[in-house]
């Protein structure tokens, strides 16, 4: 026999002995893999849901975001019913840079004297009260001008900026930190008096609070406003008006 004869028998075995080797290594890798998958399945459900707890923090900080914002409105989880009327839960409209009662020296030079519209349409001038971005003035003996609540009647071009439109009794009104208007038939804009039945956003920053048998509510200028839930939020229904 020659050796090219031999050569072939020589390598048979080396291939042959190589094969048990790699089997070897699959088995282990699937025992390997069969022993994760088994801790795997033996993880408490705690510790999953831990592990999600943290995934969802940021889920909770949104969530917070929105408490906040719903809270402002008495909405807060779980608290909203116990705190909804609670002084840090009210809503007041921003102070009026010259709220009532306030006393000035001069008036901006784009004060105009408010006409005053009677319960026939008729328009006349009031000759001592004026009118400037959403306050009333009315001028003193003195030559000061006194910052008053709007007189019936009074008539202005357009609504003061930053307006609510709210509805009573069938009838549309424009509502400002405790002004109510109603448009005329030449598109201007009358003071009238507070609708009962009306629900606005929110008080006049001056607004004082009433608390009698349990219930509370707000006083301003005359009018009665009663906090209510609408939707979840909270507003306030004029109960009275003088």
């Amino acid at each position: 026999m020659t050796d090219t004869d031999s050569m072939p028998r020589d390598r048979a075995p080396q291939e042959a002995s190589t094969r048990p080797s790699s089997g070897k290594s699959y088995r282990y890798v699937a025992l390997l893999f069969c022993a994760l998958s088994i801790a795997m399945l033996a993880t408490p459900p705690d510790a999953a849901a831990q592990r999600g707890g943290r995934g969802g923090r940021g889920g909770r900080g949104g969530g917070h975001g929105s408490v906040h914002s719903a809270g402002r409105h008495g909405g807060h989880h779980g608290h909203g019913h116990h705190h909804r009327h609670h002084r840090h839960h009210v809503h007041r409209g921003p102070a009026i840079w010259h709220p009532i009662g306030f006393i000035v020296t001069t008036i901006a030079v784009t004060a105009i004297i408010v006409a005053i519209v009677d319960d026939d349409g008729n328009s006349s001038s009031s000759g001592n009260v004026y009118y400037d971005d959403g306050v009333y003035y009315e001028k003193q003996s003195d030559g000061s001008y006194k910052a008053i609540p709007p007189p019936q009647g009074a008539q202005i071009a357009s609504l003061p900026e930053g307006y609510t439109s709210v509805s009573a009794g069938g009838k549309d009104y424009g509502y400002y930190q405790g002004d109510f208007y109603v448009e005329g038939a030449d598109g201007k804009y009358v003071v009238t008096a507070a609708p009962v039945g009306a629900i606005v956003p929110y008080i006049p920053n001056s607004a004082t609070e009433n608390k009698s048998d349990g219930t509370t509510t707000y006083e301003y200028n005359g009018v009665t406003y009663q906090p209510v839930s609408l939707d979840g939020d909270t507003s306030y229904l004029v109960s009275k008006s003088s």
